[in-house]
C-alpha cells in the first residue's frame, strides 16, 4: 500500500496510527484519491464571513443563506450525531464551521466516519446561519484533499513546550491561532522597510552568503569547504563590507535585507541566523542615519498598526518622531554614574575604569576599553532604553 507520492505506508507503530491507515486503505478501496493534486475554492473562511454578513445579514430574513461556496482547510473538531455532523475547518484565514447532513448528502455521508482531526478537505455549499449565531456551511458535496496519518497535538493542552514549538513551527501553527498573525505581522514589516526604503532612493542589492573573509562584525562565523575551489569559506556574519564595496563602485545609497550567521550562544537576544536590515549612504553622517532610522521605524509601525503607539508589557512605546538623542557616553554616565570620556582615546589607568565598574556592582572583567564599554551598555542602560 502507498502514501502521498506513491511512497510505501509504514507498519502501524501505534494505535492512532494504525487506524489512520486503516482509514486510508478503505478509502482508496473505494477509489476514493485522498491526495488530489489540485482543488478549486472560491471562498477563505473570512471570506465566507464577509460575503454572508454582506449578503444575508441587511435583508432582515427574508434571505437566509447565500449561493454556493467552496472552502478548504484542516479539520479541527468532527461532531457527528447521528443524521447531522458538524466539523470545524481552519484554514490561513481561520475558523468556520461545517454543517453535514444525510438527507443532502445521500451515501457520501457515511464517509463522514473515516475522517480524522487533521485531515484536509474541501467542501461546497450555502452559507446560513444557526440558532445559536455561528455562520456555517451547509454540505452540499466534501471531497477528501489529504489524509493525516500522525495526531495533532492533544487538543485541550495545545502544544506548550516552548523550545518544541520553536523547533517545530509547523505544529505551532497549527495547536496555536495566535501565531499566525505574528507570521503574517512580520511578513507585513517586511514589507513596509522594503518599500520605504526602496522610496527613500535607495537600491536594494544581494551580496554573497559564502565570503572568503568573515568580517564586519565582532562574532565567530560557521565554516564550511568548498571543493572545488579548496578553501575554506565562511556564513557572513554581516553585509557591512560588500555593501561598502558597491558605494565604493558609485552607488550612493544601498540597502540589503538578508540572512546573516553567527556561531554563537542561544538566547532571547541572539540566535545563530537572523535576518538583517543593512543600509549605506553616501554624503550622509551619523545624524543623517539616526534620521533614517527613528522615521523608518516610525512609517513601519504606522503602516503596520495603525498608529504610533504599541503596547508591551506593562509599557505604551511611542514612536512618534523626533526620538529622544542621547550620546554613547553620557547614556553611561547617566545609567551607570560612570565617565567614561577619560578613557576613549587612550587606555590609561584603564584599570581605575573596571575597578570603579565593579565597585557599583557591574560584572565587568579586565579586557580592551572597547569590550568594557560594551558591557556596561548591555548591564547598565539597554534596560533602560524602553521608550525609542
Amino acid at each position: 500500500m502507498n502514501g502521498p507520492n506513491n511512497s510505501p505506508i509504514e507498519d502501524p507503530t501505534g494505535d492512532h496510527l494504525s487506524a489512520r491507515q486503516d482509514k486510508l486503505r478503505r478509502l482508496r478501496a473505494k477509489g476514493i484519491d485522498t491526495y488530489p493534486t489540485k482543488y478549486s475554492r472560491s471562498h477563505t473562511s473570512t471570506e465566507a464571513r464577509i460575503l454572508f454578513n454582506t449578503v444575508v445579514e441587511p435583508t432582515d430574513a427574508t434571505v437566509t443563506q447565500t449561493q454556493p461556496v467552496s472552502i478548504a482547510g484542516r479539520i479541527m473538531a468532527v461532531r457527528i450525531m447521528g443524521k447531522n455532523s458538524f466539523l470545524d475547518i481552519k484554514d490561513g484565514d481561520g475558523h468556520l464551521q461545517a454543517h453535514f447532513r444525510v438527507d443532502t448528502l445521500g451515501e457520501s455521508y457515511t464517509l463522514l466516519k473515516e475522517l480524522d482531526i487533521g485531515d484536509f478537505v474541501g467542501i461546497t455549499g450555502p452559507l446560513f446561519k444557526t440558532r445559536t449565531g455561528e455562520v456555517t456551511i451547509a454540505a452540499t458535496e466534501f471531497t477528501f484533499l489529504s489524509k493525516s496519518l500522525r495526531s495533532l497535538p492533544e487538543k485541550w493542552h495545545g502544544l506548550k513546550d516552548k523550545e518544541q514549538r520553536y523547533r517545530q513551527r509547523y505544529l505551532d501553527l497549527i495547536a496555536n491561532d495566535e501565531i499566525m498573525p505574528v507570521f503574517l505581522r512580520r511578513s507585513r514589516i517586511i514589507q513596509s522597510i522594503r518599500a520605504y526604503m526602496i522610496k527613500a532612493g535607495f537600491i536594494e542589492v544581494e551580496t554573497p552568503v559564502l565570503v572568503p573573509v568573515a568580517a564586519g562584525a565582532l562574532a565567530k562565523p560557521f565554516v564550511t569547504r568548498h571543493h572545488a575551489l579548496g578553501q575554506n569559506l565562511y556564513m557572513r556574519i554581516a553585509t557591512e563590507l560588500y555593501l561598502k564595496r558597491l558605494i565604493v563602485g558609485g552607488f550612493h545609497k544601498v540597502f540589503e535585507i538578508g540572512r546573516v550567521f553567527r556561531n554563537e550562544g542561544i538566547d532571547q537576544n541572539h540566535n545563530p541566523e537572523f535576518t538583517l536590515l543593512e543600509s549605506y549612504e553616501a554624503y550622509a553622517n551619523y545624524e543623517d542615519v539616526m534620521r533614517l532610522v527613528e522615521t523608518l521605524l516610525s512609517t513601519v509601525v504606522q503602516e503596520t498598526t495603525g498608529g504610533n503607539t504599541i503596547e508591551y508589557g506593562e509599557y505604551t512605546l511611542d514612536f512618534s518622531v523626533p526620538w529622544k538623542r542621547m550620546s554613547f557616553s553620557n547614556a553611561i554616565l547617566e545609567y551607570a554614574n560612570i565617565d567614561i570620556s577619560p578613557y576613549l582615546k587612550s587606555e590609561k589607568n584603564i584599570e581605575h575604569l573596571i575597578s570603579s565598574a565593579q565597585d557599583k556592582g557591574f560584572d565587568v572583567q579586565p579586557g580592551p576599553p572597547h569590550q568594557i564599554f560594551d558591557k556596561l551598555l548591555s548591564l547598565a542602560v539597554e534596560p533602560n532604553l524602553i521608550q525609542p
